[in-house]
């Protein structure tokens, strides 16, 4: 049994892919169903991995061992030649 769905395309591609249809006489529809089946049988379809926050990975990093008397700010103009 078939069933009716409705997807969000965007609308170039969708052009592209229904003259590609047309030049080799199938349908949008066969063309989505076939590419689901070969995809099916390839691999488990899975849910994609969610991905991770910027922010969490920044506060997972190590924190740098930099001694609290040195001065970050006046070594960087130092070294652009400002100072």
């Amino acid at each position: 049994m078939k069933t009716t769905i409705e997807i969000d395309i965007d609308e170039e591609l969708l052009r592209k892919v229904n003259s590609y249809a047309l030049n080799h006489n199938t349908s949008f529809s066969e063309i989505v169903e076939n590419y689901l089946i070969q995809l099916s049988k390839k691999e488990k379809v899975t849910k994609p991995k969610k991905r991770k926050n910027i922010l969490d990975l920044i506060e997972n990093l190590p924190s740098p061992k930099i001694k609290k008397s040195y001065n970050l700010k006046m070594r960087y103009f130092e070294s652009k030649g400002k100072l």
